[in-house]
This record gives C-alpha cells, sequence and structure tokens, in this order.
C-alpha cells in the first residue's frame, strides 16, 4: 500500500510541475510576442514620425519591411496586411518625394508631387483614425 501512495503522490507532483512548466511556457510565450509586437508598433510609429518630418531613408524604409515580414504571425490577417500596405505607401511616397526632387517644373514634376501629396494626406488619415487603436488589441498586457 506504501509503494502505491509513493507512486500516486509522485504521479501528482510530476503532474503539478508539467502544469507549471506549461503555465511558465504560455506566459513567457506572452510576454515574448508583446515586446515583439511592441517593436513593430514603434517601428511603425517611428517611421509616420519620419514621414512627416521629410526625412526617411531607404536604409530605414528596408529596416522597417524587414522589421515588418513577422507580422503575419504575430498579428491577425487584417493588421499584417494593414502593416504590409504602410510599408507600401511609404516606399511610394518616398519614390514620389525622390523623383519630384530630381525632375524640372513641367507636368511629370506635378504628378509626383500630387502622389506624395496624396499619400501624406493617407498618413495623416492613419493618425487621425486613431492609428494606436489598431495596435491596442494586440498590446494588452492582461
Amino acid at each position: 500500500m506504501t509503494a502505491i501512495a509513493g507512486i500516486v503522490v509522485t504521479a501528482i507532483l510530476g503532474l503539478f510541475g508539467g502544469g507549471l512548466a506549461f503555465l511558465k511556457w504560455r506566459r513567457d510565450e506572452f510576454y515574448r510576442q508583446h515586446k515583439e509586437r511592441r517593436e513593430i508598433y514603434e517601428a511603425t510609429r517611428n517611421i509616420l514620425y519620419q514621414v512627416f518630418n521629410g526625412g526617411v531613408s531607404e536604409d530605414l524604409i528596408r529596416a522597417y519591411g524587414f522589421q515588418t515580414l513577422d507580422a503575419k504571425f504575430l498579428f491577425d490577417e487584417e493588421m499584417a496586411k494593414y502593416l504590409a500596405l504602410v510599408a507600401q505607401r511609404v516606399r511610394q511616397w518616398h519614390h514620389a518625394k525622390s523623383e519630384s526632387k530630381r525632375l524640372s517644373p513641367g507636368p511629370e514634376k506635378d504628378t509626383y508631387e500630387k502622389m506624395a501629396r496624396e499619400d501624406i494626406r493617407w498618413f495623416t488619415a492613419q493618425g487621425d483614425e486613431g492609428f494606436t487603436n489598431r495596435f491596442r488589441p494586440f498590446l494588452k498586457s492582461t
């Protein structure tokens, strides 16, 4: 009888220890994901800030694109698409702005300037529509 009790106690302790290890793994995974989501939020906020200040380099655009590659694993599909759209609009704005600086006055330059203004309006709307609210469901700590 004592041997059976020892086996039962050992099994219960093993299950309890396994349960605790599982809970610790889940907690660590939650915090890892939260940290990575927060980094993408901050990178997105930073690149939008740089757009408004006119100082986006190709290196920053590439870095942002690289940083958001894992978005599809960290966010839902809608948010991943939104982040891809932000990256695409930044590249588009940067190209239009660069081309408008390079060209002499004329219709082609006017077209690129119009494209850049449209992109700036889109970026402005992101702030007006609650950029932070898009991230809020993914950045809750509990």
